[in-house]
């Protein structure tokens, strides 16, 4: 046949292996001497945090000073997230440092939660009661402030979504020229502008407010495990 001409045989694969050519081998003994070298320093980095009394130190005078401006912000920039402005600005200006990232505000530390999570624990241990307390149940209790606001936020976003088709409907019966009274299809544009705002400033808070909550429950958890091991 004509197209036999061009038919070739394909090639068989030849097996794979990690020391086929001097590139790699050079390679792995380069990545081996750099591990070797820099254990040390890289064991010294993981392990120098998590000192005692020392690190404690040191987050206390840091605390006084670059502290993140959510701590002090206000209702106008918690909700609009206003605070965030002076961390953009200065990663908009310069590649950000560790210097340049803001501490935690008191209320987010780890520390904070696992005093309030002992000292719940440690009254639960001093009732009197002969079961084991509950971990969930004191991690809820613990956090029932946060878990409300959340809620509320929840809420809010679900209200002023499922509004939508009412507001539909009564554009429908403006247009069919069935308006309550004069100026209806103003006040549903302002009414409706409005709850599109809550929605909007809701379902950010509500996304931010759970991400902060587990933010915290893993940073208490990480604690008192830690603390355990010690």
């Amino acid at each position: 046949m004509a197209a036999s001409g061009f038919y070739h045989k394909p090639k068989e694969a030849k097996p794979f292996t990690y020391f086929d050519n001097e590139r790699s081998i050079l390679l792995l003994f380069s990545a081996f001497q750099d591990t070797k070298g820099d254990s040390q320093t890289h064991d010294d980095a993981f392990y120098t945090p998590l000192q005692g009394s020392e690190s404690d130190i040191k987050d206390d005078i840091s605390s006084n000073g670059n502290v993140t401006p959510f701590e002090k912000a206000g209702l106008f920039s918690t909700m609009t997230f206003w605070w965030l402005n002076p961390l953009m600005k200065k990663g908009k200006q310069k590649i950000l440092e560790d210097e340049d990232i803001p501490l935690l505000r008191q209320a987010d530390r780890a520390r904070t939660w696992y005093l309030k999570f002992m000292e719940q624990l440690n009254k639960r241990k001093e009732g009197g009661s002969s079961d084991t307390p509950s971990i969930l149940s004191i991690i809820f209790y613990c956090q029932r402030r946060e878990f409300f606001i959340s809620g509320l936020y929840a809420l809010i976003k679900i209200l002023t979504t499922t509004s939508s088709p009412l507001f539909l409907m009564a554009f429908i019966k403006i247009v069919e020229g069935n308006a309550a009274f004069k100026y209806e299809g103003y006040a549903l544009t302002l009414a409706l502008f409005i709850v599109k705002i809550l929605e909007s400033l809701s379902e950010r808070q509500w996304y931010f407010k759970t991400r902060l909550i587990g933010l915290q429950v893993r940073s208490l958890v990480s604690a008192a495990i830690y603390q355990k091991q010690l």
